[in-house]
């Protein structure tokens, strides 16, 4: 009984150690599912033209349905940010509504570009109001420690603020702004992707 315990507690230890050392081979998966002729391709099924533009949508104010945009997006992920993006959307269209299409997938990640760049400068301007409060405090520091010898309160409420201004000012150089970026140049590939369609596909 004993020993087919220890047995098992081996195999079970070789199995964990496999998938510990087992690893992903990542760009064969992108060249395998989405490469061809340098482009990264992302293919669409559609049948209809309200599988893409949402039907709450007015005519000439066209806006693209979430659940679309969110599948764009998601195939866009695995994608390296040096490949060009196709989208290839397979299905049978009118040339008036595959312009439409077009100008509406272009506008809404065009929209999705001009919010990470909005989000980003207004990340620059709140830095630069923490590194403003920073110094300010830092500044106030010396001259309480110069002057004011017996408020230790004072001292420590403006210690306290310093803190505050470096901590949030190194949290946003350095966590929140490479997020931003990354979302930016995530939305500037999408944003200048080459919309294609294919009406052979089945």
């Amino acid at each position: 009984m004993l020993d087919r315990e220890i047995k098992e507690q081996k195999r079970r230890h070789k199995i964990i150690s496999k998938f510990k050392k087992s690893k992903f081979d990542y760009s064969k998966f992108v060249k395998n599912y989405y490469l061809e002729n340098k482009k990264a391709y992302i293919s669409v099924r559609c049948n209809d033209y309200y599988d893409i533009i949402s039907d709450f949508s007015i005519k000439g104010s066209e806006w693209i349905d979430q659940e679309f945009a969110d599948f764009v997006t998601e195939q866009a992920y695995y994608i390296p940010l040096h490949y060009d993006i196709v989208l290839e959307i397979c299905g049978k269209f009118t040339e008036e509504e595959k312009a439409r299409i077009k100008k509406t997938i272009k506008s809404y990640f065009g929209v999705k570009l001009a919010n990470a760049e909005i989000e980003i400068n207004n990340n620059r301007k709140r830095r630069l109001l923490l590194l403003l409060f920073g110094i300010l405090t830092s500044i106030f520091i010396y001259l309480a420690y110069r002057f004011i010898d017996d408020s230790i309160l004072l001292l420590e409420t403006i210690f306290i603020l310093f803190w505050f201004f470096l901590e949030s000012y190194l949290d946003d150089r350095f966590i929140t702004y490479n997020d931003l970026e990354s979302d930016k140049l995530d939305a500037a590939q999408l944003a200048n992707m080459t919309i294609v369609f294919d009406e052979n596909e089945k």
